[in-house]
């Protein structure tokens, strides 16, 4: 008896982000009233660009248009950015329950290493790792002034 290929892949547990794994067990216990962690940022360029940036997704997220976000999570990228940029989005500041974590779905890296980013100082992250969310967070926020811009 062989299995069929396809039982075994779906069966076949993937790989697990291990800080990902950790932090949705500390996020219970994260105070999400305490004051969040926002990007420095010191490039010319993207410092030019900051306040269109945040206008462009002020303009987005204030959209009646429910296809505008195709899906949930795409809508609390824009809220997480605009929160690390330092701004308020138009629904206030709230923070949605950590989802599964899955190597398919790149949105869901970017929201884990967004929040780690946002609440790394009650997570009491070292220096290097903070600076390591931090430019992963720039990466993202660039790429995204790239697309809307």
């Amino acid at each position: 008896f062989f299995p069929r290929r396809s039982s075994i892949i779906l069966a076949a547990p993937g790989p697990e982000n291990k800080m990902f794994a950790e932090f949705k067990q500390a996020w219970k216990g994260i105070d999400k009233g305490l004051p969040v962690q926002k990007l420095t940022v010191n490039n010319p360029w993207l410092l030019q660009v900051r306040s269109q940036v945040v206008k462009d997704l002020v303009a987005l997220l204030s959209s009646n248009d429910s296809t505008m976000f195709p899906r949930g999570d795409y809508r609390e990228c824009a809220d997480n950015t605009l929160i690390i940029l330092g701004e308020t989005p138009p629904r206030g500041i709230h923070f949605m329950k950590l989802g599964a974590i899955h190597q398919a779905r790149w949105m869901a890296s970017n929201l884990y290493a967004t929040k780690m980013f946002i609440f790394s100082k009650p997570l009491m992250y070292n220096d290097v790792m903070v600076e390591k969310l931090m430019r992963m967070n720039k990466c993202v926020w660039h790429c995204s002034t790239l697309l809307l811009g």
